[in-house]
């Protein structure tokens, strides 16, 4: 995603609700049958450019919030607390 990348993923990975609190639910499966990611990624082909540069935009924006520097200051910071309470 922070490349830009259009993702297609199932409901049961983490960051389905990552893109489901961003409103792009119609990027998650239900499934992962072969068939069903054929038809997800014919249907997004089918999209006009303009939609795909404003999913693929939104997406970056997303990513940019869970970078590795970004996510590390997160744990650092809840381990911090969590020593305190001991």
């Amino acid at each position: 995603m922070y490349a830009g990348l259009i993702p297609i993923i199932t409901k049961d990975v983490g960051q389905a609700k990552i893109l489901e609190e961003n409103g792009l639910n119609e990027l998650i499966l239900k499934n992962n049958k072969p068939k069903t990611i054929v038809e997800k990624i014919l249907e997004i082909d089918n999209k006009s450019l303009a939609w795909k540069r404003k999913i693929s935009r939104k997406c970056r924006e997303i990513a940019s919030r869970y970078t590795k520097e970004k996510q590390m200051k997160k744990f650092r910071d809840a381990f911090i607390r969590l020593i305190e309470l001991l």
